[in-house]
């Protein structure tokens, strides 16, 4: 984590951080990487997404974009 980043995590409303630590969208990402036959480091990379997305370095209109990208899908 880049300190940019560690500057971001300290800035974050409540609400978004618990989301972080979301049991409900650790859930939700094991479930689509079940579903779609993810591999260990995909499911990383797209819980990776999700997180920068909650915190605002990916906006939403990337996420898919960048997913593909990143999954290799």
């Amino acid at each position: 984590m880049n300190e940019t980043q560690k500057q971001t995590l300290v800035q974050l409303p409540r609400d978004l951080e618990e989301a972080l630590g979301s049991v409900e969208i650790a859930d939700t990402v094991q479930r689509i990487a079940k579903t779609h036959g993810l591999h260990i480091d995909q499911v990383g990379a797209l819980a990776d997404s999700v997180d920068n997305v909650i915190v605002g370095i990916t906006s939403p209109r990337e996420f898919p974009h960048e997913i593909s990208y990143l999954l290799k899908i």
